[in-house]
């Protein structure tokens, strides 16, 4: 069993080699003639290829040979050839010295030893041929000098040596494809045939176009070999001679590229290339210089020009096919306006014939330009009773002094101003801040868009630059107060007040109220408002939006307290705050005890009359102390009456003493009460008390011991109606964000009434 597996194994490794039966052993190359001369021994050569992978064996015989030939070294063993090998044999055939000039057979047989059914046989023309003898009359090697672009006509002489005439092919190649031919090459075949007799020497004459040079080549003393052969017809022998064509200087250059046209900023500089090359077959020195009509240089002054070629004193020495790149400097004037043209002239050094020109030009051309901007974005909007100035720049980036003015060409939504003033700048120079006012027009509305095409014009009207300014008229929130109508009517204040959106917007209003009693008061709310319909007395309502322009009217009531005389303080405050800007409040006060009316907008807002306020402060104060004051007098006059009566009965008493005690018979008082008549009469004496007992008891008969209600500031009451609406107004907001859902309205409950009065709000 392993013996098996190993046989296996062996087999597998052993590579598979395919033998096609009809595939050839050999492959042989064979001459088809061999040429001979008389006692002459040469060596033919077989070459020969395996053309299977594997080893092969082959032999060669011969099979027939004429008797005047003779083989030798002809081996007659096979000749083993490995795989895909290439190789010769060579086998000797001489002729005889007896042997005629003829053509005669020579018959070779090839066999396979691994393929017995292979077999070449070869039949081989052997001439016995005469010896010929050509000789040329000059040494090979032989050099000419030629030109470019030229025809060279040659001529060589050849000699026939032989006993024998003899009919020559001429034939010529070169290492390069240059045109050549035969003198007497009449079909132009490259095939030259003459017939030469024995001892006879001929000329053969023959010719050579050279090619220009191009990128340098040929180089000078260059060129290709040519090699002129002769064939015999006797021995078909071939006998050659070769020479040498060298190309003699050629001095060349040309202008291979230039920029032509420059264009140059006034006062500045700027520069051409100009690339040359050498062009011809040696290297040169290659002369560069600028020429106008009336100079010749390296450096020229032209018409406030300076040209120059940079480098210029450098050595120029260029191979052949070399290039350089030469730059030409322009300085121009500083003017507007300027032109210069000049020649660019290169040539090889000594060789002032061959010689390149090219025209430059440069030309100052002025260029106006320039650009408007914002220095900064200042007015993205605008107060309507107010002005706005946002600045403006100037940029010059033209290349020469300039003139320019701002034009407003077009405005909209809001008037524009700006100055005409012309402003000068130089070349890269930036103005100063130009300003332009913005002002809202007259009448705007709130968030009204304006804007202003503002152009940039040269002195001349051109355009330069534009742009386009943009802002708009900033909202404006005011309330007006307009009429005011308060009665009274049973114990019962009514209050009906007008307002006006004097604005430049449409606006709503959270409008409050508050008192400064403990007492029953309400708002009536107009229709659309929104309020907490479930109150029965309604402290604060909203209305969402008023036109602006539009009057809106409401209503309020209040009820007089009932401890309130005839003449006491009694304030109803009404605060309307704007729903666009709910730091803007505007105040409306009642006193019903002098009938004034108080309006205040907003605590921005100055008062116009000082002088009215300071007197109705006054009397408003003096007002809210009267009580005290009328008490202090009627406890003055009352106190000063019961001391005049305590004086005048304390004299009534020693008036009686004195009568008494002038009678001569004191009296017994003690029997006046004895008598049955009636009751003795008592003296009483009035009472004696502090003033301050005697006051709180004229003040307690008299009802004056209710709190006294002093003056309240205008701020203070702001912001008790602000603690008293606070539920309230929550209530309105909230309201307000659900207005795009199906609505309730619904406000927090009124605030309780136990903090109405102003003495019990803590501030």
């Amino acid at each position: 069993m392993r013996r098996l597996i190993v046989l296996l194994v062996v087999i597998t490794l052993v590579p598979c080699i395919k033998v096609d039966a009809d595939q050839s052993a050999f492959n042989f190359t064979i001459p088809n003639e061999i040429i001979i001369h008389p006692n002459e021994t040469l060596p033919v050569v077989l070459q020969y290829e395996n053309l299977v992978n594997f080893e092969r064996n082959f032999l060669i015989e011969v099979s027939n040979i004429d008797d005047k030939l003779s083989i030798s070294g002809l081996s007659g063993n096979w000749t083993t050839v490995q795989a895909l090998q290439i190789g010769t044999t060579t086998f000797n055939l001489t002729a005889s010295e007896t042997s005629v000039f003829d053509t005669v057979l020579l018959s070779l047989r090839i066999t396979c030893l691994e393929d017995p059914n292979w077999i070449l046989e070869k039949d081989l023309d052997v001439r016995i041929s005469r010896v010929s003898n050509l000789a040329f009359g000059a040494q090979d090697g032989s050099s000419f000098y030629v030109q470019q672009n030229t025809n060279t006509t040659l001529s060589i002489n050849i000699s026939n040596n032989a006993n024998y005439d003899d009919n020559v092919k001429f034939r010529m190649n070169s290492t390069q494809d240059w045109k050549y031919g035969f003198a007497g090459d009449t079909n132009q075949d490259g095939l030259y045939e003459h017939n030469l007799s024995s001892n006879e020497s001929v000329f053969i004459t023959f010719w050579i176009e050279t090619p220009s040079i191009q990128n340098g080549l040929p180089l000078a003393g260059t060129g290709p070999r040519f090699t002129l052969s002769a064939e015999s017809g006797l021995d078909s022998k071939i006998t050659s001679w070769y020479f040498d064509l060298e190309m003699q200087t050629f001095y060349n250059v040309t202008i291979d590229r230039n920029e032509g046209y420059l264009n140059v900023e006034p006062g500045e500089s700027g520069n051409l290339n100009v690339t040359i090359r050498n062009n011809g077959n040696v290297d040169a020195i290659i002369d560069a210089f600028i020429r106008t009509t009336q100079n010749e240089s390296d450096r020229i002054v032209s018409n406030g020009w300076t040209i120059a070629i940079f480098d210029a004193f450098s050595s120029k020495i260029l191979s052949p096919n070399e290039s350089k790149i030469i730059e030409i400097g322009f300085d121009s004037p500083n003017v507007n306006e300027s032109n210069v043209s000049i020649d660019f002239v290169v040539r090889p050094e000594s060789y002032p014939t061959v010689e390149r020109v090219v025209n430059l030009n440069a030309s100052i051309i002025l260029n106006s330009s320039a650009s408007l901007s914002l220095t900064e974005n200042k007015c993205p909007s605008v107060a309507w009773n107010d002005s706005c100035v946002q600045m403006l720049q100037i940029t010059n980036t033209g290349n020469f002094f300039d003139e320019f003015y701002l034009d407003i060409d077009t405005q909209t939504g809001m008037n524009f101003n700006i100055s005409s003033e012309i402003i000068s700048l130089s070349r890269g120079d930036v103005s100063a801040g130009v300003p332009l006012t913005i002002e809202p027009q007259k009448g705007a509305d709130g968030y009204q868009e304006g804007s202003a095409h503002i152009d940039l014009r040269r002195l001349d009207g051109k355009l330069m630059d534009s742009i386009i300014i943009s802002s708009y008229t900033e909202p404006y929130v005011n309330w007006i107060f307009g009429e005011a109508d308060t009665t009274t009517n049973e114990g019962r204040l009514d209050i009906t007040i007008t307002l006006r959106n004097d604005g430049n917007i449409d606006d709503g209003l959270v409008v409050s109220m508050s008192s400064s009693y403990f007492t029953d008061l309400s708002l009536t709310p107009p229709p659309g408002s929104i309020y907490d319909d479930e109150a029965e007395k309604i402290r604060t309502f909203e209305v969402i939006e008023i036109d602006k322009g539009k009057n809106f009217s409401f209503s309020a009531w209040a009820e007089i307290p009932d401890d309130q005389l005839a003449k006491d303080d009694f304030y109803i405050n009404i605060t309307a705050d704007s729903r666009f800007n709910s730091a803007e409040s505007f105040f409306y006060s009642v006193n019903n005890s002098i009938g004034i009316l108080e309006i205040s907008k907003s605590d921005n807002e100055e008062n116009s009359n000082i002088i009215l306020d300071l007197v109705t402060s006054a009397i408003t104060t003096i007002w809210a102390w009267k009580w005290i004051l009328i008490s202090v007098l009627i406890s003055g006059i009352m106190i000063n009456k019961s001391l005049r009566d305590r004086i005048n009965r304390r004299k009534n008493v020693d008036q009686i003493h004195i009568k008494t005690v002038e009678n001569s018979e004191p009296r017994d008082w003690m029997k006046d009460f004895d008598k049955s008549e009636g009751s003795k009469p008592i003296i009483v004496e009035s009472p004696t008390i502090s003033t301050d007992n005697f006051t709180k008891i004229f003040e307690s008969k008299g009802n004056l011991n209710k709190p006294v209600t002093e003056p309240v500031d205008s701020s203070i009451v702001g912001v008790a109606n602000s603690v008293l609406s606070k539920n309230s107004n929550t209530s309105i907001q909230t309201s307000e964000d659900n207005l795009e859902k199906p609505i309730i309205r619904e406000v927090s409950n009124p605030i309780n009434e136990k903090i109405s009065t102003f003495d019990d709000l803590d501030l």
